[in-house]
């Protein structure tokens, strides 16, 4: 995904958060950004954005959000259901890009990031493992817990 270099942009994405902290699911039409973004609803994560997410430079941190001409619900993709209304979370820190382009493969990656404008964010790619959602969430909580340390 081409990164932006100016703020607001919208990107092709879902964004969920949990613990005021998000994460933006990126891949191709198919990958499985909704289905997960399901699994993490069904886990306790909040829904930002289907589709299309807004980003938007605060100090030095990215933050997701839906984008501001989007209905007040999100109508969230279920393949072969049909669109669900579900309520839209506030807008959130980005911590981390869930990319399902492409599928991990080893047991025991080096840890991967990407840079959007000045955030340096963990990237995670497809696992193959009913747990992914909710290592996912472990990861946001773990985001949450180290910004809500550094807070004067």
């Amino acid at each position: 995904m081409q990164w932006p270099d100016r703020f607001p942009k919208t990107v092709h994405a879902t964004s969920i958060s949990a613990k005021g902290v998000a994460a933006l699911c990126i891949g191709p039409s198919g990958s499985g950004k909704s289905t997960l973004a399901w699994q993490l609803i069904g886990l306790g994560a909040r829904l930002i954005s289907d589709d299309l997410t807004e980003l938007d430079l605060r100090d030095q941190d990215i933050w997701a959000s839906r984008p501001p001409n989007a209905p007040k619900e999100v109508l969230l993709e279920a393949r072969g259901l049909g669109l669900f209304e579900h309520p839209a979370a506030p807008p959130a820190r980005l911590a981390l890009i869930i990319d399902l382009a492409r599928t991990q493969a080893d047991r025991l990656p080096d840890p991967e990031f990407t840079q959007i404008g000045p955030a340096r964010l963990r990237v995670f790619h497809k696992i193959d493992s009913p747990a992914f959602p909710a290592i996912i969430l472990h990861y946001l909580s773990q985001s949450a817990a180290m910004r809500d340390r550094h807070k004067p």
